[in-house]
């Protein structure tokens, strides 16, 4: 039953995802197709630029309905009346979030993708090929300087990104479930606990910065620093590692409020 939930959460994504890239990517055409006619006459720089605003305006339309689809479907499917149809499915609570997780999780990677596409497609041939020959060259530096810790930091970069994707979904998800526990107003006491949360996070990173700052003035970081000179390889993989282990934890805390909350104190009137 899970594949089968898992099949219908891709579907609704798909119904929405592919008319919205595929405009994305019609715009990208329409804008290639423009440059075909370069000219220095005022015809074609009025053209060409309404193509670039077009294809910007497109992109941004497509990121934020991408971004509000992936909240409508969690907050719809579980915690209004169509709540009451998706928990009598034989699926377990947990199983309902990592299908949500998973479709969300798709979703960005399948407008990813798109964009990438539509910016190939509209990009000037040359300065794609100018592009591509700098990362061939600057890869090769790395290659040249650091060697196979290059292609694994590559890999651990992009594995982090994708944690922090998955993280801010699960934020918000988390958000949701706290807000409705409140009796009224659920949507603004959703919004009111993210922006708290901001609040906290912001509050954390400033008191770290001047903790820094006062252990500063003590040498100690310069102690550090010869520390960190000195194996800089090494504890680039361990501070990459830690990021994705913390992002991972943090994860693990909104799925475990999430989940408690839809299972132990979900109210759907």
């Amino acid at each position: 039953m899970f594949g089968k939930l898992l099949k219908h959460e891709l579907r609704s994504y798909l119904r929405v995802l592919l008319p919205v890239e595929l405009i994305l990517i019609g715009i990208a055409l329409i804008g290639r197709l423009v440059q075909l006619f370069e000219s220095d006459s005022l015809i074609y720089s009025f053209m060409l630029t309404s193509a670039l605003l077009a294809f910007f305006a497109a992109w941004i339309i497509s990121t934020i309905l991408i971004a509000i689809l992936c909240v409508v479907r969690f907050y719809k499917n579980l915690f209004t009346g169509e709540g009451y149809l998706t928990f009598t499915l034989p699926v377990t609570t947990g199983q309902h979030l990592w299908v949500k997780i998973i479709g969300a999780t798709a979703a960005g990677v399948i407008s990813m993708v798109a964009t990438l596409i539509s910016l190939f497609i509209i990009c000037d041939t040359e300065l794609l090929i100018e592009i591509f020959k700098v990362v061939i060259y600057l890869s090769k530096l790395a290659m040249d300087y650091i060697g196979i810790n290059y292609i694994f930091f590559i890999i651990e970069i992009v594995i982090s990104l994708f944690i922090s994707g998955i993280s801010q979904n699960l934020l918000i998800y988390a958000c949701i479930a706290i807000g409705q526990t409140a009796r009224k107003h659920r949507i603004l006491w959703a919004i009111g606990v993210y922006f708290i949360h901001y609040l906290i996070t912001q509050t954390i990173s400033v008191a770290f910065q001047f903790i820094s700052s006062v252990l500063s003035i003590t040498g100690i970081f310069e102690r550090f620093a010869d520390f960190i000179t000195k194996y800089y390889m090494e504890f680039t993989h361990c501070m990459l590692t830690f990021s994705s282990l913390i992002q991972l934890a943090i994860c693990g805390v909104y799925f475990i409020i999430t989940y408690f909350i839809i299972h132990k104190k979900l109210n759907l009137e």
